[in-house]
């Protein structure tokens, strides 16, 4: 579940909560749920943290800085948001992890352009960037 609550023209705060459960079974032969990359505590590796039970909750703060050119695109974003987390049927996962993230997206007219980094607990930190959309 997420929202987006516009608090003016150029500004948004944000919250979203995720989860997922296996319901107790057995024998799959994998982590069912993933946690760790964009968007997924952000200062954790790609799948870093994996579980047979999870859940996720984000916050965060969306600005307009500016706006391009129609010919270059659409506007230019800051944000900064906070992530915390948990998965479950991992001994080796922390006990509940949390990152911090600050990022600048571009809406451009070859897509979204997106440069951040994120700081999270036990010394993980991340910076990543990308073109397009992130599935």
């Amino acid at each position: 579940m997420s929202q987006f609550v516009p608090i003016s023209q150029k500004q948004t705060i944000f919250v979203a909560a995720n989860g997922g459960s296996a319901f107790g079974a057995s024998g799959l032969g994998f982590q069912v749920f993933s946690l760790g990359g964009p968007q997924l505590l952000s200062a954790y590796g790609r799948n870093e943290l994996l579980g047979n039970q999870y859940w996720l909750l984000q916050g965060g703060y969306l600005r307009e800085v500016t706006r391009l050119s129609p010919l270059l695109g659409g506007a230019i974003y800051g944000l900064a948001a906070y992530e915390a987390g948990k998965v479950y049927g991992n001994p080796l996962a922390p006990r509940v992890p949390q990152s911090g993230t600050v990022a600048v997206i571009v809406k451009s007219a070859i897509g979204p352009v997106f440069l951040g980094g994120s700081i999270g607990d036990s010394d993980h930190y991340k910076w990543w960037f990308g073109l397009g959309r992130i599935f």
